[in-house]
């Protein structure tokens, strides 16, 4: 059972082909459990294709974010890596006021014998939202935070429950 959980465990961190080789020793009542590991040669990105459809695509905010997504081709598969550019893209479309973007492709194939990732991700902007407000007040400063507030909450977990049922 060992070697099967830690051959799953490496995978996240890009090493689909390890070998665990256990080596069981037994001195009286004392067992010891040795796993000999060779992590094998690491998947890594082969392709990658990104789209971006709908207005946000001639955002340069958002095309920043799509341009620096990593693992690139020819990095390691590493999965907190790709999940943390999934996630980055998603945040800054929600900053800047695409509350209605999906993803709508999200492949990734892994093939073992090639040591290879495909990746395929778009999306789908959505219409951006924009809130405009102006004051004209000696105190429109002090108005900031009651503006800002409408905007930080359509960004939250859990308005994003509410307007995704």
């Amino acid at each position: 059972q060992a070697p099967t959980e830690v051959l799953q465990g490496l995978e996240p961190y890009g090493y689909y082909d390890a070998k665990v080789t256990p080596e069981v020793t037994r001195v009286g009542e004392q067992i010891t459990v040795h796993l000999a590991i060779d992590l094998g040669e690491p998947v890594k990105v082969r392709e990658l294709k990104l789209a971006m459809l709908g207005p946000a695509r001639d955002d340069a905010a958002v095309a920043a974010r799509v341009a620096s997504f990593h693992p690139l081709p020819g990095e390691l598969f590493h999965h907190s890596i790709y999940e943390g550019s999934k996630a980055t893209v998603a945040r800054v479309l929600a900053q800047r006021g695409y509350f209605d973007a999906e993803l709508e492709a999200h492949r990734v194939e892994v093939t073992r014998a090639r040591h290879a990732a495909d990746i395929d991700l778009s999306w789908n902007s959505g219409r951006r939202y924009v809130l405009v407000a102006i004051v004209n007040h000696p105190q429109a400063g002090a108005a900031r935070r009651a503006l800002d507030a409408p905007v930080e909450w359509a960004m939250s977990p859990r308005a994003q429950a509410v307007l995704r049922p």
